[in-house]
């Protein structure tokens, strides 16, 4: 059990302030051994736990960390832990005494943005005009403390609807920070480009560059495509 700590980062994460380093006794409870599954996306499963709090939360089951990726692993760990804010969903814990790390997440009930308006999972809820323009505005300001806020310049880099999760008020939270873990802090480029084709930023998909504005281009396809949503509605 040790080894695999060690091998998933554990004596750099243990010294990380804001996260809480949950043993693999402890996600099994929390989980009810895996038994509720919210979603399954590219990194991989998503389950719905409850702390001893009666917290609820989301429990991610991470891309498998080899030696190589270790670094990797821990760079978006610590990241994340960085980012304090009432729009970046927050990164509570992580357990890293199995083979495949986990992350510990607050629960957004209201699922995803895509979901709700695309009515995917049976998530489809009617958006008034006001709460839609909130939901845009808030997620802007979660960028804006990602790009300017932070102690590091942090690019999302996979900016899209379906990573933008709604609290129980449907407040929004930015989450799932695709590529930030593929860069070293304050780096701009990285080998292995990737996003959703369609929201992906067509500079960032050619030469690897990601900046600021690769994430507004795809905020601006995430609005674009919520007003066509609405604008079809309508009709």
């Amino acid at each position: 059990m040790n080894q695999l700590f060690q091998r998933n980062g554990g004596s750099v994460l243990e010294k990380v302030d804001n996260i809480r380093i949950f043993t693999k006794e402890e996600l099994k409870k929390i989980t009810n051994n895996n038994s509720h599954i919210l979603g399954k996306g590219g990194s991989g499963y998503v389950y719905k736990g409850t702390l001893e709090d009666s917290t609820m939360v989301a429990v991610k089951a991470s891309i498998e960390v080899s030696e190589a990726l270790k670094e990797d692993f821990t760079n978006e760990v610590i990241i994340q832990s960085q980012m304090i804010h009432k729009n970046i969903i927050k990164l509570l814990g992580c357990c890293l005494e199995v083979d495949v790390p986990m992350l510990v997440y607050e629960f957004a009930p209201n699922g995803n943005l895509y979901n709700v308006l695309h009515g995917k999972a049976n998530r489809h809820l009617p958006l008034s005009l006001d709460l839609r323009l909130g939901i845009a505005t808030e997620s802007a300001e979660g960028l804006k403390y990602m790009h300017s806020s932070t102690n590091h310049t942090i690019q999302h880099g996979d900016v899209k609807s379906a990573n933008i999760l709604l609290d129980g008020n449907f407040m929004p939270k930015i989450s799932d920070f695709g590529t930030s873990k593929l860069l070293g802090r304050d780096e701009d480029f990285t080998m292995f480009v990737v996003g959703s084709m369609g929201y992906i930023d067509p500079v960032f998909h050619q030469t690897g560059l990601l900046t600021q504005k690769s994430d507004v281009y795809s905020f601006g396809v995430v609005l674009f495509g919520a007003y066509l949503q609405e604008a079809n509605h309508i009709r």
